[in-house]
């Protein structure tokens, strides 16, 4: 079957059905993830061998992408309730407020990233058919098998009402009500639209290994996470930052690591892009100029950057390569790790007193201690303006508009206020009333019910610790042998009498 353009009909078949509001109805929206669900199912064997076409992946991730996409429709359908929402839709008809009611915002226009794509886009349209959307999918098939596979497995599933699928570029200023999911950073941040999905895979992902570290664990989390699914993840470390005491632990642990993982895999390599380009000419030029050391294969390389000025150091990476760079103290890596900047994703691999210390002062989308999830490496980046749905990318509440109605005065003190301006108006005399606002007004707060003096923090710990060395050191020996002096100068005096 081949792709439809996003033609007129297209547009007007989807603006019919958010008019209609089809896609609110709960038994609707069951009906359509169960279908997509069941026939991405059926078609299994060619889903999985378009992917492995596409990126030459191994065999057991081609799998884990297969699989997560498939948990996030699973995961989507359970959510769905239907005693609970047929609930909620009676609430104002009972007399009760509904603060929690959520409606569709009216159609997700999805552009895919290339990285893990099966994943980049079933987990949005899932999401957005959970909340009660229309669907219009931008694809590409003629640079991915995928798409060309998917297109008749979504026809056959979904409803063409509803999802429509277009493999030109959309201009979303011709659409009705939408939220724009660009997972490739190409679209241009607009302020006035605070409910699109814009991806930002170019912000930089760090990890910090500290000399508190377990170092091998360290070296086995970072490892994986940087050369799963060919270094393409847009939350793989693309610098890691590790403490001198410990740097050369670690930089042989992660040698030794990647050679063994690398050669239990034959896996090829199908990446040409622009930015894999990028990162090659740039590490070449910074091993001309001796401002990195690089170990590895032609499969992978980790490298031991011996210059901070150097560009690979502030770059984003993509393949198989894994920087590293040593740092002499904590504040020291918190500079390095460019604290000013917003990051993806943080991995700090140190005690949970050091943890708290350095997740305070980086500016990171996510934080994880002492471990990186693999989930987390499939599927694109998520959007750095809207809460962090875990742990599937994208959750429903992200493609829904809040509309609460409310039947009650269910703030106590509004109800007051109702009353007083109400009294007021009608007898005529507010002088009471307005009598009571103010005394209500000028109540005191609760107390702080703060306890005596203040937690010791990190800073405070260190200036104890000196305290107490010096004073262990110097004061109490001197005071000790001042003691003894002025015993034995008495025992002396005595003793001449």
């Amino acid at each position: 079957m081949a792709f439809k353009s996003n033609s007129e009909v297209q547009i007007n078949n989807l603006s019919a059905a958010i008019v209609d509001g089809r896609c609110r109805n709960i038994r609707y929206r069951q009906k359509q993830l169960h279908a997509l669900h069941a026939t991405l199912s059926q078609h299994s064997d060619s889903v999985c061998s378009a992917i492995e076409r596409d990126t030459f992946l191994a065999s057991l991730e081609v799998e884990s992408v297969y699989f997560w996409a498939l948990d996030a429709v699973r995961q989507n359908y359970e959510r769905l309730n239907l005693k609970d929402e047929r609930k909620a839709e009676f609430l104002v008809a009972e007399g009760k407020d509904d603060i929690d009611r959520q409606i569709g915002i009216g159609l997700a226009v999805i552009r895919p990233a290339a990285h893990t794509r099966l994943y980049s886009i079933v987990a949005p349209i899932a999401a957005a058919i959970a909340a009660g959307n229309c669907i219009l999918l931008e694809a590409d098939p003629s640079n991915f098998v995928l798409d060309s596979v998917l297109q008749p497995i979504f026809a056959g599933a979904l409803d063409q009402d509803t999802f429509q699928v277009s493999v030109d570029k959309i201009d979303t200023s011709k659409l009705p009500c939408h939220v724009l999911v660009d997972q490739t950073g190409s679209s241009k941040f607009d302020a006035t639209r605070s409910y699109d999905l814009s991806s930002s895979p170019k912000t930089r992902t760090i990890a910090i290994v500290d000399r508190t570290a377990d170092v091998e664990t360290a070296a086995k989390e970072i490892v994986t996470a940087r050369f799963s699914y060919q270094g393409n993840s847009p939350y793989a470390p693309d610098l890691v930052i590790v403490n001198e005491f410990v740097h050369q632990q670690f930089f042989e642990a992660c040698t030794t690591i990647a050679s063994k993982l690398f050669a239990k895999s034959s896996q090829k390599s199908k990446d040409g892009s622009s930015a894999l380009k990028e990162v090659k000419s740039a590490i070449q030029e910074a091993e001309k100029k001796g401002e990195l050391i690089a170990f590895g294969s032609a499969d992978f390389k980790i490298m031991d950057i011996q210059d901070r000025t150097s560009k690979v150091a502030r770059m984003k990476i993509s393949g198989t390569y894994l920087a590293v760079l040593s740092c002499s103290s904590l504040t020291d890596a918190i500079y390095l790790s460019d604290a000013d900047s917003v990051l993806s994703a943080g991995y700090l691999f140190c005690d949970p007193e050091t943890a708290k210390f350095v997740g305070q002062n980086i500016n990171c989308h996510l934080t994880y201690v002492n471990h990186i999830p693999l989930h987390l490496l499939l599927g694109p980046a998520s959007p750095l303006t809207h809460p962090i749905a875990s742990p599937h990318r994208y959750h429903r509440n992200l493609f829904s508009l809040t509309r609460p109605q409310f039947s009650t005065q269910s703030y106590k003190n509004s109800s007051i206020l109702s009353k007083a301006l109400r009294v007021s108006r009608v007898d005529g005399n507010p002088q009471a009333q307005e009598k009571e606002l103010r005394k209500l007004a000028l109540a005191p707060l609760k107390p702080l019910d703060q306890p005596p003096g203040h937690a010791i923090g990190f800073f405070e710990q260190g200036i104890i610790t000196g305290a107490t060395v010096i004073l262990c050191t110097t004061v109490v020996p001197t005071v000790i042998y001042g003691g003894w002096k002025i015993i034995s100068l008495a025992q002396t005096i005595r003793s001449r009498r």
